[in-house]
């Protein structure tokens, strides 16, 4: 027992001995990183059960011929989150492989709802303070650059605006959706 409790504080003192350059410098950017990481992972539980409340037969529902399907409108919300964090390009951290929209199995597309969530928040988990503080994220030709910040504030709005559309779906269809919820991220 002793032996093992010897070896736990060795490990621990390992893991509390970070190098002064790791350290962040400005605590306000590091408290936010640490917020937004603690409203990521409420956004993914609320993106999930959204896309479970569908019963996997209705994943092809389209309440008319011009949207997407609800399948196609969780593929495209998850392939645009990853597509905003890929253009941090932090390293250690690897984008999932893209699903086309048209995919039509709901065990495939929520493995990748999964896994574009799961990127982003390794992607905020790895990031050093000037990695978090860029102010010079290309986000395609002839456009202006953007913050990291910015990129965070696309994927989670952009996520928002087509979960909207998504609880539509599921009232069309007769299902109550979850919940909305806002966890707290304060002390």
């Amino acid at each position: 027992m002793k032996r093992r409790n010897a070896l736990q504080n060795i490990a621990a003192a390992g893991l509390l001995a970070v190098p002064a350059s790791a350290a962040w410098k400005d605590t306000f950017a590091e408290q936010f990183r640490k917020d937004i990481l603690g409203h990521w992972a409420n956004e993914r539980e609320y993106s999930l059960a959204i896309f479970d409340a569908m019963p996997a037969a209705k994943l092809a529902y389209r309440p008319g011929p011009e949207v997407r399907t609800f399948g196609e409108q969780s593929v495209h919300f998850a392939r645009a989150q990853a597509a905003y964090f890929s253009r941090l390009n932090v390293p250690g951290v690897e984008a999932p492989k893209a699903l086309e929209e048209s995919e039509a199995d709901p065990a495939a597309v929520r493995r990748y709802i999964v896994a574009t969530y799961d990127f982003i928040r390794a992607s905020l988990e790895k990031m050093s303070e000037q990695e978090f503080l860029r102010r010079d994220v290309p986000l395609g030709q002839n456009r202006p650059l953007h913050t990291t910040v910015d990129m965070f504030l696309r994927a989670i709005l952009h996520t928002a605006h087509h979960r909207g559309q998504m609880v539509v779906y599921l009232r069309l269809n007769g299902i109550v959706p979850p919940t909305w919820r806002f966890a707290a991220q304060g002390g």
